[in-house]
């Protein structure tokens, strides 16, 4: 709820009735839970070829003559600027919306939009394929002889991928006056192919502390002189922004629960399979299950056949009459236990 809300610990703690401390000790202990375990669903260590041939929209393979693995994007998110450190304030100043943000990547499968590899995030300074090229040793997922759709901030990558996955990348000016008409056919096709990438941020964005402008009370869990900054690779990275990093890893996680949005090839054919209830056994009828216990069992106790008579009052006269007599004697025994002998 803290994250999908984004509301202040002290609104959660009117809304519960209980104190901002306790709230905040509760979303120090499971933001990083939560975190952790969407993480490990987003970094995927191996994925077979016939995962990617499943997953494809129709008309990809014979549109691309290859099989499109990958779409990749990144998100700015922007925050708050830091006053106190000058340094932080340089290094967090995005190109795309010229004030401080931060920055991470997603690759995800054409068409279904599912995340394969989602990155922390990054002060916005650093650029979208020097990210790209910290992350060459999570690429190898994608398998030998499979492309990548790409816009033009990635297209200059291929090289940190271990594979060497070749990118489609749309057209752009560069310098000229006027684009070949092929060349815009094929850009505004590839962009539609690609949107999907862009879908999945907005799923994301759900999450409403990944949407608008970030607060610096959350996305920031310790004073601002505990920044770790790396110098040799001319760019920073936040250790201790917890919340907004957890929620980015959560909300992609709330994502692939969502359904596709272009429907890949067969995918009618495995909702059939899936939604198939003859091949899955029937429900258990309890009632014909306690039936059967008891006719198999002696009554050994009140508490015990009382257990079984809530279910078999209705239908088995001659256990009630049972238990009628058991609770005669149960009271019998409580009032016997509760009087006084006189001794002479």
């Amino acid at each position: 709820m803290f994250m999908k809300t984004a509301l202040d610990q002290a609104d959660l703690a009117r809304i519960w009735d209980t104190s901002q401390s306790l709230i905040s000790k509760i979303c120090l202990k499971w933001c990083p839970r939560w975190g952790d375990k969407s993480r490990l669903h987003m970094r995927l260590q191996k994925l077979p070829m016939h995962f990617f041939e499943a997953s494809q929209p129709e008309g990809f393979k014979e549109r691309y003559h290859t099989i499109p693995a990958t779409e990749t994007d990144g998100k700015d998110l922007r925050m708050e600027n830091i006053r106190k450190d000058n340094l932080g304030k340089r290094l967090q100043n995005s190109s795309k919306y010229g004030m401080a943000s931060l920055r991470w990547i997603a690759w995800s499968i054409p068409g279904t939009g599912l995340t394969t590899l989602v990155t922390d995030l990054f002060a916005a300074r650093i650029s979208e394929c020097e990210i790209v090229r910290l992350h060459s040793q999570w690429l190898i997922i994608f398998p030998p002889d499979t492309s990548r759709l790409v816009d033009r901030g990635f297209a200059f990558c291929t090289e940190f991928y271990p594979n060497l996955n070749i990118a489609f990348v749309p057209a752009f000016m560069r310098g000229r006056t006027q684009m070949f008409p092929i060349e815009i056919i094929n850009a505004r096709r590839m962009s539609q192919d690609r949107y999907t990438c862009e879908c999945v941020f907005s799923r994301v964005a759900q999450h409403k502390m990944l949407k608008g402008i970030l607060r610096y009370e959350l996305s920031h869990d310790c004073p601002v002189n505990c920044l770790t900054i790396i110098i040799c690779l001319t760019f920073i990275r936040y250790e201790h922004i917890q919340y907004a990093t957890d929620a980015a890893h959560c909300g992609h996680f709330a994502a692939q629960l969502m359904q596709p949005m272009i429907q890949p090839a067969g995918w009618q054919e495995f909702i059939d399979e899936s939604c198939n209830n003859s091949k899955y056994p029937k429900p258990l009828d309890l009632k014909q299950v306690c039936h059967a216990q008891h006719m198999h069992s002696t009554c050994t106790s009140c508490a015990t056949h009382a257990q079984y008579m809530h279910v078999m009052r209705n239908t088995c006269t001659v256990h009630a009459r049972h238990n009628d007599t058991c609770m005669y004697m149960y009271r019998l025994s409580k009032s016997s236990k509760g009087r006084r002998t006189r001794t002479r």
